[in-house]
């Protein structure tokens, strides 16, 4: 049965026609996972040049390409809830007081009425309306509620079972590293993309959380600690 919210996820999928990175255009590569090209083909969108340029990040562009058509997916999809969850918890030790509780409460109970809370704070909350009054879409609470809904999109899917999920939001999942970028230059950060990168690449290396599901949490490299 069709609820609401799939609908709204019916709907943030067919507004837009998004673009697809070179190569992407007719489904994932002989070696690669359908979770990777989905978050892959926005996150090759949205990440910055400079980190794209890198020599760790083309490593493991190599291996997300050829090497992760492996059958581990859904530990996948359960790297990518947890570290959102983790993101957005990070990012709420530095908002207004007025935020910090539902923000913090959606990254830690990671319900989809707690998301949309969350959202609905955000929207209604006077940083928020201070941005929409200068016109300034690029603003750290305007990036916040599009982060929120693309969190929500993600998670409206990431409840039903496995084989029931529309695999396309995982582009907006990786949509939330950019939306969330100005808010996590000022936060003290758990696990940074690149580590979330590496345990995309690598599901089976990370350890799984007390409910049996896979964490995002992965073994720092000091090389990589201070990056992307």
């Amino acid at each position: 049965m069709t609820n609401h919210r799939d609908e709204h996820a019916r709907e943030h999928m067919n507004e837009f026609e998004f673009e697809m990175p070179a190569g992407f255009e007719d489904g994932p590569a002989a070696g690669m996972s359908n979770v990777v090209y989905w978050w892959l083909s926005m996150a090759l969108l949205v990440t910055p040049e400079q980190v794209q340029e890198s020599s760790l990040w083309q490593m493991h562009l190599s291996h997300l390409r050829n090497y992760t058509a492996d059958g581990f997916d859904e530990d996948r999809w359960d790297i990518i809830e947890d570290w959102l969850g983790r993101a957005f918890k990070d990012i709420s030790a530095g908002l207004p007081d007025a935020l910090v509780k539902p923000v913090r409460t959606a990254a830690r109970v990671r319900t989809l009425d707690a998301i949309e809370a969350a959202g609905q704070a955000v929207l209604h909350s006077d940083e928020f309306a201070a941005e929409a009054a200068t016109g300034n879409e690029q603003g750290p609470f305007t990036s916040l509620h599009w982060a929120l809904d693309a969190w929500a999109l993600f998670t409206s899917q990431y409840v039903r079972p496995a084989g029931d999920r529309h695999p396309e939001v995982l582009r907006s999942a990786a949509n939330v590293t950019a939306e969330l970028t100005p808010l996590r230059r000022t936060a003290n950060i758990t696990y940074n993309v690149n580590s979330l990168v590496d345990a995309l690449g690598n599901p089976r290396s990370n350890p799984k959380r007390a409910d049996g599901r896979r964490s995002a949490r992965t073994s720092m490299n000091p090389l990589t600690e201070h990056l992307y």
